[in-house]
């Protein structure tokens, strides 16, 4: 009985896919990214503030299309989005997906140093969870080969033994016919 290939997508055997370029992404480009994510956090808490007196309405509406702030969060999405897009062309979505959770970290702290907003106890256990599953998790882009790579996973049997009917991880994929 052969084991199933769990390192394979669902779409991985359609004509003409390649595999997915995964490379380490530079800490600055994670950097950038968290910071975009608080920045635009901290500027909608600030467009908030202009509208917490107002009802829900025309008057709400048109002071939220004029703040600055709003203005601000809109563009630092936008340009947040593209940070991601680049992140993403250079590792595995479930990898650098985990790696936002950084954002669970900066929002409270910014908040904490620009809003005065309190952590409880219960929140800094809940963020040095978050960091300690990150650290688990280890850099971002991971070591060359490393184990956050699906083309460098060994291909495991249901019972523990490598399977023998797949090409080990140190062997290069066949060629996909087109």
């Amino acid at each position: 009985m052969t084991a199933p290939d769990f390192d394979k997508g669902p779409f991985d055997n359609r004509p003409g896919r390649e595999q997915p370029r995964t490379e380490q992404v530079g800490w600055r480009w994670w950097a950038l990214f968290l910071a975009l994510a608080t920045f635009t956090q901290i500027a909608f808490k600030w467009g908030g503030t202009d509208l917490e007196k107002l009802d829900f309405g025309w008057e709400w509406f048109r002071t939220l299309l004029n703040s600055p702030a709003v203005g601000c969060a809109i563009l630092g999405y936008i340009v947040m989005f593209g940070v991601w897009l680049h992140i993403l062309q250079r590792t595995n979505l479930s990898r650098a997906f985990m790696m936002t959770g950084l954002v669970y970290v900066t929002v409270p702290a910014a908040a904490w140093v620009i809003f005065g907003e309190r952590i409880g106890p219960t929140h800094a256990a809940g963020i040095a969870l978050i960091i300690a599953g990150i650290v688990l998790m280890g850099p971002p882009g991971g070591p060359p080969g490393g184990p956050h790579q699906r083309d460098s996973i060994h291909r495991i049997g249901y019972r523990g033994e490598q399977d023998s009917e797949g090409p080990s991880a140190l062997e290069a994929p066949p060629p996909q016919s087109s």
